[in-house]
């Protein structure tokens, strides 16, 4: 059984359901679970790993909110997040967030990656597959430097798919009125407009096609 030689530190301040966290966790490593119930605060946790995965400041809201003003307390102005990691000879990772509502904070430089999976990164990555209950996922989830990419590509093939659709829809209803309403006509199937005209593919085609100038408005012309 291995030793319980890495001291883990975690303190929260005015973080949401945590208005006071200072817990020490002692283990034989890193890998650490945390299991509490519904609304105790493990999603306002995983979003402050969040900050520290992405290195990046955030910008103020156009109202002047902070986007981290939700990780307050309700009816707090500031709240402070701490997270230490020892082992038995030397401190490996010490940061310090402070918040305050209207206010960006100061994200620390890390020792360590952070990869966050929580809720959020869930649902970016459904919504970018276009998830539905009991479906089958396959491949890799992806990160969310491509979710948009994923979204904007799914959108598009769902556009292809789509136009097929209705392009078929059309060309039965086109052939459907033809052979209703034209093909009866006697001798009409001799003439070359014929061919060319009801042609359904020459019929998507002229509707590709840049539109024709003309010299004379519709109107103008039933004047004349």
């Amino acid at each position: 059984m291995s030793k319980n030689n890495v001291k883990t530190t975690i303190r929260c301040k005015n973080i949401a359901p945590l208005e006071n966290l200072n817990e020490e966790i002692l283990s034989g490593s890193l890998k650490i679970g945390i299991f509490a119930n519904n609304g105790s605060g493990k999603t306002f946790i995983s979003r402050l790993f969040k900050l520290l995965e992405d290195q990046i400041v955030p910008e103020l809201n156009a109202d002047g909110t902070s986007p981290t003003d939700k990780l307050l307390s309700f009816g707090k102005s500031n709240g402070s997040f701490s997270f230490q990691i020892t082992d038995q000879t030397d401190i490996k990772e010490q940061i310090t967030i402070d918040f305050s509502r209207k206010n960006l904070p100061k994200i620390p430089t890390t020792c360590y990656l952070y990869h966050t999976f929580n809720q959020d990164y869930v649902e970016d990555n459904i919504r970018a597959l276009d998830f539905e209950k009991e479906s089958d996922i396959k491949g890799f989830i992806l990160g969310k430097t491509n979710i948009d990419l994923k979204e904007d590509e799914n959108k598009l093939e769902k556009l292809e798919t789509d136009c097929k659709i209705l392009k078929t829809q059309i060309e039965k209803e086109i052939n459907q009125y033809i052979e209703k309403n034209i093909n009866h006509i006697q001798n009409i199937k001799r003439l070359d407009e014929y061919r060319y005209l009801l042609n359904t593919q020459n019929f998507f085609d002229g509707v590709n096609k840049d539109n024709q100038s003309v010299s004379k408005t519709f109107e103008e012309l039933l004047t004349n």
